[in-house]
């Protein structure tokens, strides 16, 4: 695929509501919508959405710039605005075309998932800067400590913020092949640094960290991609990538005890110990480290990408600052609030799955995706808050932290172990469905 003709890179779509005043959806064809969304007071006589329309905030000169970086070539001008169908490939009849923080208001209304928002714009930010430090020592290590590590943590946040800028079409591109240098020299830091690994090593360790919002990845696929496909590259990548890593991961840290060399490159970074697994190899092995430097970018380019859009989601006075302004925003931007930060995906996924099923597939009443920004089409989010924050509350006392471990995981095994997202799954999926049954019987949305 041409990245300079994927439909990302479409300026400005004929329906895109960020560029234009009236609404996307008010004349758009061969939509289905739910039975509750018609005749239903949150729409004017001309369609128009209940919220206000997006704040002018850029005029003048600084409105001209702005419309001269989004006519760029390549680069993804839209933002949070739902993806019509005629703009997918292939186009066809579109299920839903919405970036996956605008699916949370269809289980936890407009006002109460922003949380959520909030929440994931920490997540994603976090995600890069430890990326970008990583990426930064091994940088420094490989040039001899001549660069610091924080200008290896400038080239890193560059290089992603330049690839999450452009877009869709420039992330989709660069993932598409730069893997493959990278899973090979994986493979020769295998053949180089296995022979130290302690294989009788007892493995220990907390729970791993799970991010959301794949569906900002897949809203421009064709409408007819088989579901199963699109489960199955999601969860094949994320774990096969997840799990292969990890183990290699953990036979360089069974190292660091028994070589010398890897103890001392260990005191001074973790992206000295890397280059240090590949001793004896001279400048190719110093290569291969760079490689895996730049994997800082594969894996965080798309982060960077969703966060952007994620900043956008909670309202209209986000969604009126451009795409790309968010994504230097982002680049810039420095958070370490990760470990606590995961377990809000847990009880979200939980609610999204709950509502899906038990809600809407079971009642055969199909989601209104026209009504992503109609206040009153969406649910109040009382029951999907209150379980959401039950949830939670399961996590904190099922986690399993270096800091802090809660009540219930201090009883797991002889040295306690992380559940705090199983506990919260638990918790949510309990008590989510009779307080959204309540809520639907009670006020009707």
């Amino acid at each position: 695929m041409n990245p300079f003709r994927h439909p990302g890179v479409r300026h400005t779509p004929k329906y895109d509501v960020e560029k234009q005043s009236h609404s996307a959806e008010k004349t758009v064809p061969n939509v289905t919508a739910s039975p509750a969304s018609t005749n239903d007071p949150s729409l004017d006589s001309s369609g128009q959405h209940d919220i206000p329309p997006d704040p002018v905030l850029f005029t003048g000169r600084l409105a001209a710039w702005n419309s001269k970086v989004e006519r760029l070539a390549g680069l993804e001008a839209r933002g949070i605005t739902r993806v019509l169908h005629e703009e997918k490939h292939g186009g066809g009849l579109h299920e839903s075309g919405n970036r996956t923080m605008i699916l949370g208001r269809y289980v936890m209304g407009y006002w109460p998932s922003k949380l959520v928002c909030v929440l994931n714009q920490i997540q994603q930010i976090g995600f890069c800067i430890l990326g970008c430090i990583i990426s930064g020592q091994i940088i420094s290590a490989v040039n001899g400590g001549g660069l610091t590590i924080a200008a290896g943590c400038v080239i890193s946040a560059l290089c992603i913020g330049l690839i999450a800028t452009f877009g869709i079409a420039m992330v989709h591109t660069y993932e598409r092949y730069a893997f493959i240098p990278q899973l090979m020299a994986f493979f020769v830091l295998i053949g180089s640094a296995a022979k130290d690994f302690d294989h009788s090593a007892v493995s220990q360790g907390t729970a791993g960290v799970i991010i959301a919002n794949p569906a900002d990845l897949y809203v421009y696929y064709p409408v007819d991609t088989p579901k199963y496909i699109t489960f199955g590259m999601t969860f094949s990548a994320t774990w096969l990538g997840l799990i292969f890593c990890n183990i290699l991961g953990i036979g360089i840290a069974t190292g660091v005890a028994n070589v010398p060399s890897w103890t001392d490159a260990y005191e001074v970074s973790s992206g000295a110990l890397l280059l240090e697994t590949y001793r004896g190899l001279g400048g190719f092995g110093g290569l291969c480290a760079v490689i895996i430097a730049l994997g800082s970018v594969t894996n965080n380019a798309p982060f960077a990408y969703t966060a952007a859009i994620t900043f956008q989601a909670p309202g209209r006075y986000a969604k009126a600052i451009p795409r790309w302004m968010w994504c230097i925003f982002v680049t810039i931007t420095q958070l370490n609030f990760l470990p606590i930060m995961s377990y809000w995906v847990a009880p979200w996924v939980t609610i999204l799955v709950e509502e899906h099923i038990l809600f809407h597939i079971v009642r055969g009443k199909p989601f209104d995706w026209l009504a992503w920004e109609h206040k009153r089409r969406l649910p109040i989010g009382i029951a999907a808050l209150f379980a959401f924050l039950c949830g939670w509350a399961g996590a904190i006392i099922g986690m399993s932290q270096v800091w802090y471990q809660g009540p219930v995981a201090l009883k797991v095994g002889g040295y306690g172990g992380d559940i705090g997202a199983w506990l919260a799954i638990a918790f949510t999926s309990v008590i989510y469905p009779p307080l959204r049954y309540l809520e639907l019987k009670k006020l009707g949305r």
